[in-house]
């Protein structure tokens, strides 16, 4: 949404609207009546007062503070069309002074430039007069993004009047006391001319003087070749009282001419709020919605003066400390945030991958399998330490017969009687027919020292039914002795 505030005498209007797809809607009009000679001809003659007025009128209307085009009637304006060659802007820029070289009262001028309707145009203003309303306004916290003339806004709004469109007409604007007669061909104008009304002139007076500028456009389009003939007038901005008077001083121009109100030309380009508002008297303000405001424009101008562009520099020079801290700060709280937000995501993939509910089981299966693991893992302890018991005990096999059979050959007859695996003893028993086959017997036994760690012995008798020799000997075996392998 954007406002326009416009500013000419003791009257002051605001419009509030916006721009959709070339469609101009205005939202809202308002009025009021500054303090009395407050204001004369868009120049402020008293700051106190009529600042205190616009820091109420935009109180009690409740209007946007941003953006706010600011339209100003005032003779400290003048505005030319010309025509140009395609140019850039630095260049059209310094061409614009040649065009208002005449003007020789302008103080420290402001040079704009820009289109309306087709027509290239140039205005310049002083730069205290500009200065005083852009500042004002600073000071009320309300931001103006643009400046535009009065012409200017109303020529840009006959521009989006559909009645206007493809018509050969006569357009007059009644401001106050200053009149615009515009004489429109096709779809721009060809001419116009302004004029003003005594403020004492009454209704016939009124409608005299504003029918001699009708027929002044209609010479003119006779002076041009225009062979069509115009044959509407849209007035705007007159009252109801003057309204006969005015066309009965049109039919004595040309009785052919019809009269209409600038509010017939509407149509569904411009959508006008309901009320006692009329059109023409709002014609400047409603037109200063379509300013497009830019580089060229009087605000973006004043802005780039020297007095202006050396306080900004001295006031960056100020900030530029806190800009820097600022901005190392603001890198420093940047990164913080990136790595903030990455480790945020992956903590919020880890607690969705946590929460999947095939990873719950997953996690569940683990637990039985790690339980069950440890269970297994005892186990395999216990069974160790029972092998490792039972290796640790000697054992009987035919390893041992063997050992005892090799040292009994050629000496004696041995035989295993007895096996006992606590103490790992066996219990041999040996007959002889010589009893000096004995001893070898032993001494071989004793000689198995991988086999047997001692050998007892309590001696020999002789056995009348056998006629032999009997040893009874006891082997004790090694720890490991008679076991092949361990698993």
């Amino acid at each position: 949404m954007k406002t326009v505030i416009y500013l000419s005498n003791q009257t002051v209007k605001a419009v509030t609207g916006q721009i959709r797809k070339g469609r101009v809607k205005i939202l809202a009009v308002y009025q009021e009546e500054a303090p009395r000679l407050s204001i004369v001809n868009g120049q402020v003659t008293d700051d106190e007062a009529f600042t205190k007025f616009l820091k109420e009128f935009w109180e009690k209307h409740k209007l946007p503070v941003y953006p706010v085009c600011l339209v100003v009637n005032s003779t400290q304006t003048v505005v030319r069309f010309f025509d140009l060659p395609p140019m850039s802007h630095r260049k059209r820029m310094r061409y614009l002074p040649r065009e208002f070289s005449d003007v020789e009262r302008m103080r420290d001028p402001v040079y704009s430039y820009g289109l309306a309707e087709n027509k290239r145009f140039g205005a310049v203003m002083e730069r205290g007069f500009l200065g005083g309303h852009l500042k004002r306004f600073q000071r009320l916290g309300i931001r103006i993004a643009s400046v535009e003339d009065a012409l200017i806004s109303q020529l840009r709004l006959l521009g989006c009047l559909d009645g206007l469109k493809g018509r050969v007409c006569a357009v007059q604007i009644l401001d106050g006391a200053a009149l615009l007669s515009v004489l429109w061909v096709e779809d721009a104008f060809l001419h116009f001319s302004r004029a003003r009304i005594p403020a004492q002139a009454d209704a016939r007076d009124l409608g005299e003087r504003c029918a001699k500028e009708v027929s002044a456009l209609m010479q003119f389009a006779r002076a041009q070749g225009i062979q069509q003939e115009i044959g509407a007038v849209y007035m705007g901005g007159l009252k109801r009282d003057g309204w006969s008077e005015y066309v009965k001083a049109v039919f004595a121009v040309n009785s052919m001419t019809h009269v209409y109100s600038l509010a017939d030309s509407l149509g569904p380009s411009l959508d006008f709020p309901e009320g006692e508002w009329e059109l023409g008297g709002f014609a400047a303000a409603v037109g200063g919605l379509l300013s497009k405001g830019g580089r060229a424009n009087l605000c973006s101008q004043f802005r780039k003066g020297p007095e202006y562009l050396a306080k900004r520099r001295a006031v960056f020079r100020g900030l530029l400390p806190a800009l820097v801290t600022a901005a190392a700060l603001s890198l420093v709280a940047g990164l913080q945030m990136i790595r903030w937000f990455r480790l945020t995501n992956q903590i919020n993939r880890g607690l969705d991958y946590l929460s999947d509910p095939q990873v719950l089981a997953g996690a569940a299966r683990y637990d039985c399998l790690e339980e069950e693991n440890r269970i297994l893992h005892q186990r395999i302890q216990e069974t160790s330490r029972i092998l490792e018991n039972i290796y640790s005990y000697p054992v009987m096999s035919t390893e041992i017969d063997q050992v005892v059979a090799r040292c009994a050959q050629g000496l004696v007859r041995a035989d295993v009687t007895g096996f006992q695996a606590d103490p790992g003893m066996i219990q041999v028993i040996s007959t002889a027919e010589n009893e000096r086959m004995i001893y070898p017997f032993i001494n071989r036994l004793a000689q198995e020292k991988d086999v047997f760690s001692s050998i007892h012995y309590t001696g020999f008798e002789y056995v009348e039914s056998q006629r032999a020799w009997r040893l009874y000997v006891e082997c004790y075996l090694k720890d490991r002795a008679g076991k092949e392998q361990e698993p």
